[in-house]
């Protein structure tokens, strides 16, 4: 049995649903939901199982049960919205991302359990750029040079850091890299450096972060 997540979703003919799907063995593809009469669709965040065929334009999903439903609700929830929508609008089509795969799952859960998501959040978020080609290093410069603490640094997106007059300091970035948020800023750091990577990737703004506002 294949086992995936519904990132998107949109009415099709004859209440069929048309799904944006991020499955285990195949990654991310469009497939047919057929409605079956007393069976509700399987909503976002949900864990389901099923097969699928062939069709002539989409494979049609004509089975599936969710087996994981996440228990979230306020700023976890939006959360979880906002990193579903990062993987419908990165991942590619028809690769297979097992990582990924399992990177979601296991944040879905941590969200669920607890209040502290922004070191969740920025932990998925550049675990996703790394897994698709997209990473930094947190410890050395664009030119190859370690990060000094003592040093300050501007993020280029899509490139890393680059040595600059005032910037970012250099310890805070070093921290962030090995998963220490005890500075003061290191969250909000994180969370814009992060936020500059992911823009760079993206053709137009997440429609999730309006949640937040």
């Amino acid at each position: 049995m294949k086992q995936w997540f519904v990132l998107q979703r949109q009415p099709l003919r004859e209440d069929d649903w048309l799904l944006d799907i991020f499955s285990l063995s195949a990654g991310r593809l469009r497939v047919i939901s057929q409605a079956m009469v007393g069976r509700d669709e399987p909503d976002l965040l949900c864990l389901c199982q099923g097969d699928w065929q062939q069709g002539q334009d989409f494979p049609r999903v004509k089975a599936s049960e969710v087996i994981a439903r996440p228990s979230l609700q306020g700023v976890p929830l939006y959360c979880a919205v906002y990193i579903t929508e990062l993987l419908a609008r990165l991942m590619p089509q028809h690769e297979s991302h097992p990582t990924v795969f399992t990177l979601y799952l296991d944040t879905l859960n941590a969200l669920a359990d607890t209040p502290l998501v922004d070191p969740w959040l920025r932990h998925f978020e550049f675990q996703l750029l790394q897994q698709l080609g997209y990473g930094f290093s947190w410890q050395k410069d664009t030119l190859g040079n370690n990060i000094e603490p003592s040093s300050h640094y501007v993020f280029s997106g899509g490139e890393g850091f680059v040595l600059a007059a005032k910037g970012h300091s250099g310890a805070v970035i070093l921290a962030i890299g090995n998963g220490d948020y005890q500075f003061p800023t290191a969250l909000n750091v994180a969370k814009l450096i992060l936020r500059q990577a992911l823009e760079a990737q993206l053709t137009r703004p997440l429609i999730s972060r309006e949640l937040f506002i």
